[in-house]
């Protein structure tokens, strides 16, 4: 696996812990396995083809359920997120356990648009979503509301707009559909110039 494939699926299984995946108990090897609805499998399935991941992931769309497997860092994640069975993140502000991109593959596969927020749900022990709210935070430059079961994004068209330029062409197209018509219709006409 080129170093590329290898960091994108990295990134999806950081991306993944932060919302609600979990690892597999009932396997041997690291799995890790995670919800994901049917609106967001095209946009998987284009990274899983762009990167080649397809002998990494597999999608059940029955179950609306993604595993991620064979793959090595999956096992020092797992020792890095979780203490006694609980899903902690981190027990210190250590915002190197996530990057741009994890949080941006978050948004994309999880995130849902409410009226002023982004929230994304996470199986997070809710003693370290304050934790993970600031690391977040740290990359975004904007406010992160920690919740009970999920964190809440704010100033959408900005975190929106200022992340499109950071990210691929894949990442940013989807971003974009986080803006309600009407924040389209007046952001976007700048950009199309």
């Amino acid at each position: 696996m080129f170093k590329p494939q290898y960091q994108t699926l990295t990134n999806l299984a950081i991306s993944a812990l932060i919302s609600e995946g979990e690892f597999d108990v009932f396997c041997n090897e690291d799995t890790l396995v995670f919800p994901l609805k049917q609106r967001k499998f095209s946009y998987l399935e284009s990274i899983i083809k762009e990167n080649e991941l397809s002998a990494n992931i597999t999608i059940n769309p029955k179950r609306e359920q993604v595993t991620i497997y064979n793959h090595p860092p999956l096992g020092e994640l797992r020792k890095e997120w979780y203490e006694k069975g609980n899903k902690i993140f981190s027990k210190t502000l250590d915002h190197t356990k996530i990057n741009l991109e994890s949080i941006v593959l978050c948004i994309n596969l999880f995130g849902e648009r409410k009226t002023e927020t982004i929230t994304i749900p996470t199986s997070l022990d809710t003693s370290y979503t304050n934790i993970l709210s600031y690391c977040i935070e740290h990359y975004l430059g904007v406010p992160v509301i920690p919740a009970i079961n999920h964190v809440k994004l704010t100033r959408i068209p900005y975190t929106v707009l200022s992340l499109i330029p950071k990210v691929a062409a894949l990442h940013s197209a989807e971003l974009v559909n986080m803006l309600t018509a009407g924040e389209k219709r007046k952001y976007m006409k700048g950009v199309s110039r």
